[in-house]
């Protein structure tokens, strides 16, 4: 839709030693970019770091969910939970049963008939208490038809951001209103490699009980994420809950990181600079400012003249290719320098949230 309204969420972050999403050897990830190696951080590390955020403090219980292989385990707790005399675990099955539009093949792994899928089921809380009085109040057979329409229902906002794909029954699939890149640093990086040894302190022998080796690297990241707020209010329905939505994943994207070997590094910051910009038309990631990578500044380090190269490439973005913003803003420490003020009128964290809330009511309604 070339009318839609999106809204950009661009992140510079510096991270002294770390390892926070790292590969199946334990390596942390990277990636090539630029000709050069960086470090990186998956986009389901990022989104997994927003969903954390959402349980401690942004969303209430009802706006979240659980994504699961044993969806019917889910549903029997439901179930049980408002009735203890049905038979649960039947009524669950011949929910699940109901949904299905089509048949899907099992996981090869699970034994016949125990509910685990071979992919992660996510309904909204809102859903699964739904369904569950929908299970308990059927007469006869569960229609199929009104277990479907339950389950397309009051999404909640975490499943209105996220999405759901389910195999087994496309009708009921949402399309995620957010997308999240991949964080990449924006200069070349060299992994590293953390000796340690342990002591036993129980036994009187100087030598080391325990040897081994830890990866890290040091970075500062450029992390970005993109609201598609036409989709949000099709999810939603309403621009109150768009609103909400919103409000829980700036909020949640800026001030979470993944927590991979945190105890080991306590590599715990926060952005120095960050810069949302609401668009007409298009999302754009501006990761494009640090294909050339970025060399540190002699006393500056990488964050100022990272923040340097973001402000430029927006403003050559916006004076060649997508024209000026609806609106734009940055809240960055003085680490950031004040390039960055060039392209975005500055404020802070709380204060961003106020503006967002004041200029989104108007372009959410033109979604409705």
């Amino acid at each position: 839709m070339t009318d839609n309204y999106f809204l950009d969420i661009n992140v510079i972050q510096p991270l002294p030693p770390n390892n926070v999403n790292r590969d199946d050897t334990g390596t942390p990830k990277t990636a090539v970019y630029g000709g050069v190696t960086r470090a990186r951080i998956s986009s389901q590390a990022l989104k997994r770091a927003v969903r954390e955020q959402f349980q401690q403090r942004h969303l209430p219980e009802n706006e979240l969910g659980r994504p699961t292989r044993e969806v019917e385990a889910l549903l029997t707790e439901a179930i049980k939970a408002k009735n203890s005399d049905v038979d649960a675990e039947a009524l669950a099955k011949e929910l699940w049963k109901a949904i299905k539009t089509t048949k899907a093949k099992e996981n090869a792994n699970s034994d016949e008939g125990d509910g685990k899928k071979s992919y992660l089921v996510f309904f909204s809380n809102k859903q699964v208490e739904a369904l569950a009085d929908l299970a308990i109040g059927s007469q006869d057979a569960i229609d199929k038809k009104e277990a479907r329409r339950v389950a397309a229902e009051a999404n909640g906002l975490e499943l209105a951001l996220f999405g759901r794909m389910i195999a087994d029954a496309p009708e009921i699939n949402v399309d995620a209103a957010v997308q999240v890149a991949h964080g990449i640093s924006t200069h070349a990086v060299e992994l590293e490699s953390d000796y340690f040894t342990a002591v036993d302190q129980f036994v009187d022998d100087p030598g080391a009980a325990m040897i081994g080796d830890i990866g890290f690297s040091s970075s500062t990241m450029y992390r970005y994420a993109a609201i598609n707020l036409g989709e949000l209010m099709t999810n939603l329905g309403d621009p109150q809950a768009v609103q909400q939505a919103t409000d829980a994943f700036v909020r949640s994207f800026i001030m979470s990181m993944p927590s991979g070997k945190q105890n080991t590094f306590a590599n715990i910051t926060v952005p120095d600079a960050v810069l949302v910009v609401l668009r007409k038309g298009r999302p754009l990631s501006l990761a494009g400012a640090f294909e050339r990578p970025v060399t540190a500044g002699s006393e500056s380090g990488y964050v100022a003249a990272s923040c340097s190269e973001l402000a430029q490439y927006d403003k050559q973005l916006q004076e060649n290719f997508v024209g000026a913003p609806v609106a734009s803003f940055v809240v960055r420490t003085d680490n950031a320098g004040e390039e960055l003020d060039a392209v975005a009128d500055r404020v802070t964290l709380d204060e961003l949230m106020n503006k967002l809330g004041e200029v989104l009511p108007s372009v959410v309604g033109e979604q409705a």
